[in-house]
Formats: C-alpha cells, sequence, structure tokens
C-alpha cells in the first residue's frame, strides 16, 4: 500500500525500488508494478531528485489471498499478476500454456520448421539429380568401354587387310592362245 508523501527525512527508512529488486530477485519495473498493484507495502518520499519510493517490508501480498483486498484501481488496466508467476499487461494475450516435451523433443518455431522442410526438400531432389547423374554416368561408362573394345577389333582388322594387299599376290599362270599376247584377268573378252 503507497502511503502518503513525506519528507526527505524518512528517505533512510526501507528500501529504494533498485535494493528491493535487487532483494526480491526481479527487476526494478517489477518492483514498482507490485507496488502500484498494492502487492509491495511502500511510501512515497521527497529526495533531493524528487519522488521516490520506499519499500518498508519486502514480503510479497498477492490479489488472492484473503487478507490482501484487492486495489481498487485493478479494474482500470493496470497490469495484472497471473497465476503461472509472469506479470501479463491488459489487453495482452496471455503466454500460450506449456506444452510437454520427451527428452528426445524439441519445440521449433514454425517458420524455422518451414525453413528446414524446405531446405529438406531441395536436398530429397539434390539426391534424386546426383542419383541420375550417377546412372548417366555409369551407361557413358559402359559405352565407352564397348565403343573401345570395337575401335580395337576394327584396328585388327584394318591392320589384317593392310598387310594382305602390300604381300605379293602369288602369279598365276595366264592362260593365252597360241600366238596371243597374255592379257590381265579382268579382260575376259
Amino acid at each position: 500500500m503507497v502511503a502518503t508523501v513525506q519528507n526527505g527525512a524518512a528517505a533512510g527508512e526501507g528500501y529504494s525500488v533498485a535494493e528491493a529488486a535487487a532483494q526480491l530477485g526481479r527487476k526494478p519495473r517489477t518492483i514498482r508494478r507490485y507496488i502500484e498493484m498494492g502487492q509491495l507495502a511502500a511510501k512515497r518520499v521527497r529526495t533531493p531528485r524528487g519522488l521516490e519510493y520506499r519499500v518498508t517490508d519486502l514480503t510479497l501480498r498477492y490479489p488472492d489471498d484473503p487478507g490482501h483486498p484487492r486495489p481498487a484501481d485493478a479494474d482500470r488496466g493496470l497490469p495484472r499478476h497471473a497465476e503461472d508467476g509472469q506479470v501479463t499487461d491488459a489487453g495482452m494475450p496471455r503466454p500460450a500454456e506449456s506444452v510437454p516435451v520427451a527428452e528426445n523433443q524439441v519445440l521449433v518455431p514454425i517458420d524455422a520448421w518451414q525453413r528446414m522442410m524446405e531446405q529438406l526438400g531441395n536436398l530429397h531432389q539434390a539426391g534424386q539429380q546426383l542419383a541420375d547423374a550417377r546412372e548417366r554416368a555409369a551407361k557413358a561408362e559402359t559405352e565407352a568401354a564397348f565403343l573401345r573394345e570395337r575401335l580395337a577389333e576394327l584396328r585388327a582388322e584394318q591392320e589384317r587387310i593392310a598387310a594382305l594387299q602390300t604381300s605379293p599376290a602369288p602369279a598365276s599362270p595366264a592362260i593365252s592362245a597360241v600366238g596371243e599376247p597374255a592379257r590381265p584377268w579382268w579382260r575376259f573378252w
């Protein structure tokens, strides 16, 4: 509960907002919010720098406690203390309920999941393209081996034909009539 403004003589009493925040393990803005909601007992004192809160009791009181009346300004849109220990501003959506997650599972934001699935699709497509390329390479290698064998066969046949053409042919007896000169075999008539 906030008391009336007092003179600086009372500034030494109680804790400053920063000291109370350090003692309670909260942020200074949270301590100010607790004071405004009546969850911390505090006074406003006048100092050379202006008005400041002095927390007189570090015991937090919650609105649900029967011994603690609800502040009159609780319905004016001031921040409220949520049941799960997080302060939510009026009009802001409540935090999502926690989802139990097994040890071997991880919660992932939807946009990160979609990016990952897109990359996985690209990876799958790249894998298919690699498999197709490997298949084409295997076909090309088989065809190259076949063509090498065929080329070796053709070269061997060409060498054999060339060897036959360069060797002298055996002389065949020419058929000739008496008194007629011998003529080549292609001039039969």
